[in-house]
């Protein structure tokens, strides 16, 4: 009876134990990570889009594209007026309460160029990336790719950092 037992200990221990460790490991269940939401609004252009901005700049009809800050002040005062559909003057962020545009300067990882908007009777700012996606060096247009509404308290490294390209005309 002994011989049994001890036949059957040296085999169901070895069995018991990887059918536990089989449980614990569960490989046909192994949770996938939560993709890391962008918390920044991207801005897509079409190619069309670009291509008449670029000719509205070169005539000389839109040459506030030639410039980064007057593209930032045009772009916010056409969402102010119902015009963009960026939904910025739904939360009260229009040209009219703008209290400063502030030039963060470009954007190590990729050249961007970020500003800092401060809105008046606001907590939260707003930072805006442009990018120049046509065009040649001295006529070259400036198109708000993005924006990020984030607390007045944020580092400027994390307005760099949490920017995720995205495919499109925009992205290249």
């Amino acid at each position: 009876m002994k011989k049994k037992l001890r036949t059957a200990l040296i085999v169901l221990a070895p069995l018991v134990t990887l059918v536990i460790l089989l449980l614990a490991w569960r490989p046909w269940y192994t949770p996938k990570p939560r993709p890391v939401l962008d918390p920044w609004v991207h801005i897509s252009y079409s190619h069309e889009e670009l291509q008449q901005a670029q000719k509205l700049a070169d005539s000389g009809k839109r040459s506030d594209l030639l410039d980064p800050r007057k593209t930032l002040t045009s772009f916010v005062a056409t969402d102010a007026s119902g015009e963009g559909s960026f939904d910025l003057h739904t939360q009260n962020l229009n040209i009219t309460h703008v209290q400063s545009i502030q030039d963060e300067g470009k954007d190590p990882k990729n050249g961007d160029r970020l500003f800092l908007v401060t809105f008046s009777q606001q907590k939260d700012v707003v930072v805006f990336r442009l990018r120049q996606l046509l065009g040649t060096e001295q006529t070259k247009i400036w198109s708000v790719i993005g924006y990020l509404i984030t607390s007045s308290s944020s580092s400027r490294v994390s307005y760099s950092t949490t920017w995720q390209e995205s495919g499109g005309p925009s992205g290249q």
